[in-house]
This record gives structure tokens, C-alpha cells and sequence, in this order.
């Protein structure tokens, strides 16, 4: 049977994985007052040393503005560093840029230390921190909350999980596949004509059985979003996790998902794993496109079956010579900093707590 060519490089269902160290709204500070002709990204920083960087010869400039921008650095972060302003130039600004690009590597391995010409012609440090989830494609399945749903043994689990996927979807902006302009929306809607297009290589009842699974999703799936997005099922949360009690393994480990999203949506009111997503700061790289956060992070149907290994080939086969954009910071240290915080403490828990809710209800009994 014929099947979606895939590219070399594959991207994952999110299941559970090692976990990472800890690396719009309540971050926003960072991103002001960007200059417009840094290219960040778009060509690789060399040392300061090295004889193609133009201002190698403005001592006096290129002294001022990155010791006091150092300072402000170092003062943000806590580090302690040492002093080499005595040392010639530029060799003291080769040294003091890389004892501080390992203390921050350190501090955390995502964050990249940088030297940028303003647009005032003077010179200061920038960060740029990237979350990355890795490869993998964060689809939340509904049919299996569709079956819990549909039994009085475990509909009032299904409720409580239902709570979740309505957090998810009006509050953290999770797209869900059955609505227009989606892109897994789209990623159906091509399978299907593909699948009618082919209609000869299969058999009558392969053919049936993969056009029904297909009419199902859409069907089933927009049912089910006519509930998931009503108010009072965020509304009726906290009152779900009080209420219900755990019957076997299965259940505890969505029961313990189902608690700490609650305690994501307690503890960082308005957030959202889209927050951080600032594709500007991308430049200019020799990709094909962009691969954005909806097509890695959206409801599906299901994890298993032949719609399901469709979209996963066909999603595949569209991220190949793609960059993908992340969550990512940038900060500026040409003025005194705030005491750093990580700001992805949300973006870690976030994608922890996918990978764990979508272990658990699709491995639930």
C-alpha cells in the first residue's frame, strides 16, 4: 500500500522522556527596546579578537559600552567574574566575553551570549534563550476522552480530563483539529482527497475502514468540541479533583496530570506556551520555511491507527528543510536588569505536563 513519504529526519509523537534541567504576558519586559540592525541570528559571532570584526580598532568604544554593559550582566545573574579591564585590548574583551559566556552556560546551557552594535553606534551584550522540546510532535489525542465520556465507569474522570483539554484549548490557545484554518485541519482535509485520489491501490474494505476512521474524527471530533469549549468546564475543575477518587494505576497517573495542570493554571494565570514565540528573532537561515508552535502543538484524533500514521508521515514530510520555531527570549544589558528568573519555568512545566497527560490517557484502562 502505498503510504506519504517521510523525510529523513523524524518528529515524534510526544511520549515520556528524559527530562530537561529547568532552564505575553509577565515576560514582555524582555523584549523591549530591540535595535534594528543586530542580526542576531544571522550569521554566527566570532570573538571579538578575530580581524573580521570591523570595530576591532575602536578601543575606546568598544570598552565602554561592554564593561558597563558586563557589569549589568553580571549583576542580573549573580555571577562574579573576573576583572580585565587592565588587560590590553582587545584581548581583555576576548577574555571577560567567554569567563562570562561559561558562567551563564553554567547557569543554564540555553542561554547565548552575544556582542550587537546598536543602532546609537555603541556596543553592549544581548542573551537569546531558546526553549526546545526536542522533536517531537505534541498532539493531544480526544477519542480517548470521547470513551471516557461515553462510560458511566468512568465518565467522572472523563469530566475532570475534560476540564484540562478546556484549559488547554481556551486558555493556552491549543488549536483543535476539526476547525477551519487549523493546520492539522488542513493536514486532514489533504489526506482524505489523497486518499479518494488512491482509491484503486486499496481494497473495497481497506478503502471503507480508512474513510470511515476519517468521517469518524471529523464527526466525533467536532462533538466533542462543542463541550470542550464551554467556560464551565474550567469552572467546574477544582470541584472534579476534589470529587473524584482513583480506581487502579491508570487512572492515578491521569488524576496526577489532571492535578498539575491545575496547579499550572493557578500558579501562571494567563499564560500560554504561545507567549514566547517571537519568530522576528529568527533571522535570516537557509531553511525552506517556518514550522510554527500550532503544527507541533494541537488536539488530534488519536495516537494510534491509519489516519493517525498519515498525519504523522505527513507532518513529517512538511518539516523537512523547515526550522522550527520555539519558545525563545531575547534580553538587552544595555541598562540595568531585573534579577534573572527563568522565564521558560513555564514553557519546561508545560511540555512536561503534555507529555505526561498524553501518556496517561492514552495508556488508561
Amino acid at each position: 500500500m502505498e503510504t506519504i513519504s517521510a523525510p529523513a529526519t523524524i518528529y515524534h509523537r510526544a511520549a515520556r522522556i528524559a527530562r530537561r534541567g529547568s532552564n505575553k504576558k509577565g515576560q514582555t519586559q524582555d523584549l523591549a527596546g530591540r535595535p534594528a540592525r543586530y542580526g542576531f541570528l544571522d550569521h554566527a559571532f566570532q570573538p571579538i579578537v578575530l580581524p573580521n570584526w570591523e570595530f576591532i580598532n575602536d578601543m575606546e568604544r568598544v570598552e565602554a559600552g561592554f564593561f558597563q554593559s558586563l557589569q549589568h550582566l553580571s549583576l542580573s545573574f549573580g555571577m562574579e567574574l573576573p576583572d580585565y579591564r587592565d588587560t590590553a585590548y582587545p584581548y581583555n574583551i576576548y577574555l571577560a566575553y567567554n569567563a562570562a559566556k561559561r558562567k551563564l552556560e553554567e547557569i543554564n546551557p540555553s542561554i547565548k551570549l552575544q556582542i550587537i552594535e546598536k543602532d546609537d553606534d555603541s556596543f553592549t551584550l544581548v542573551t537569546l534563550q531558546v526553549f526546545d522540546p526536542g522533536p517531537h510532535l505534541f498532539f493531544i489525542p480526544v477519542r480517548p476522552l470521547k470513551q471516557l465520556l461515553n462510560n458511566k465507569q468512568t465518565e467522572d474522570l472523563g469530566k475532570l480530563t475534560l476540564s484540562v483539554y478546556a484549559w488547554l484549548h481556551q486558555c493556552c490557545h491549543v488549536d483543535y483539529y476539526t476547525r477551519p484554518d487549523t493546520y492539522l485541519n488542513g493536514v486532514i482535509d489533504g489526506i482524505d482527497n489523497w486518499l479518494m485520489d488512491t482509491k484503486e491501490e486499496y481494497t473495497s474494505e481497506e478503502y471503507q475502514e480508512n474513510k470511515t476512521e476519517l468521517r469518524s474524527a471529523i464527526k466525533d471530533g467536532k462533538s466533542l468540541y462543542k463541550r470542550l469549549n464551554r467556560p464551565y468546564h474550567i469552572d467546574q475543575w477544582e470541584k472534579r479533583l476534589q470529587k473524584f477518587q482513583p480506581k487502579g494505576e491508570g487512572e492515578k497517573l491521569l488524576l496526577d496530570a489532571c492535578q498539575s495542570a491545575w496547579q499550572l493554571y493557578k500558579n501562571y494565570p494567563g499564560r500560554s506556551p504561545f507567549d514566547n514565540l517571537n519568530p522576528e528573532l529568527i533571522g535570516e537561515m537557509d531553511y525552506d520555511y517556518i514550522v510554527s508552535a500550532d503544527q507541533y502543538l494541537s488536539f488530534s484524533w488519536e495516537l494510534e491507527g491509519w489516519l493517525s500514521e498519515q498525519i504523522d508521515q505527513w507532518v513529517n514530510a512538511d518539516f523537512d528543510s523547515a526550522y522550527v520555531d520555539y519558545p525563545r527570549i531575547f534580553r538587552m544589558f544595555d541598562q540595568p536588569r531585573e534579577t534573572y528568573k527563568d522565564p521558560m519555568e513555564f514553557e519546561h512545566k508545560f511540555f512536561n505536563l503534555l507529555q505526561d497527560l498524553i501518556y496517561a490517557i492514552h495508556h488508561i484502562q
